[in-house]
């Protein structure tokens, strides 16, 4: 299983949070460190306008997210308790704020997103002409 599958889907229900990041058993740390220093080294080049910061979040916001919803209460708990106390995943929870804040009709909007379209929507639209064109 690929690392961020784990964080996303399995790290939760293997291990309690209480045990922030530094106590998991080693499998599941290198997993938690790999996704959560992936995703820390793309924000710090947000903060550091390295990268347009609207091309990550517009792009990533989803993932990002996830990400974050997943550790987020092991990353707590190791700043509360654990061995990394202080400002871990900082940037990171700071990308996930920004995140958070998209609203989707904007996204789709500045983003300026096309699709093919879909025979449920051909046959809404085609509906809503017709009423329109109705005295």
């Amino acid at each position: 299983m690929r690392d961020l599958e784990y964080v996303e889907g399995r790290l939760a229900i293997e291990h309690d949070p209480s045990l922030g990041i530094a106590d998991l058993p080693s499998p599941a740390k290198e997993r938690v460190f790999n996704v959560a220093y992936y995703f820390q080294s793309l924000a710090s080049m947000v903060i550091f306008d390295v990268v347009d910061a609207d091309i990550v979040v517009y792009m990533m916001r989803h993932r990002v997210r996830r990400v974050w919803t997943a550790i987020e209460p092991f990353v707590l708990n190791e700043r509360e308790h654990g061995h990394h106390k202080g400002p871990m995943f900082s940037l990171l929870e700071d990308l996930a704020v920004r995140c958070s804040e998209v609203d989707e009709e904007d996204a789709a909007r500045k983003l300026r997103l096309r699709s093919f379209p879909r025979p449920e929507r051909t046959r809404i639209a085609a509906a809503a002409n017709s009423d329109a064109e109705e005295p």
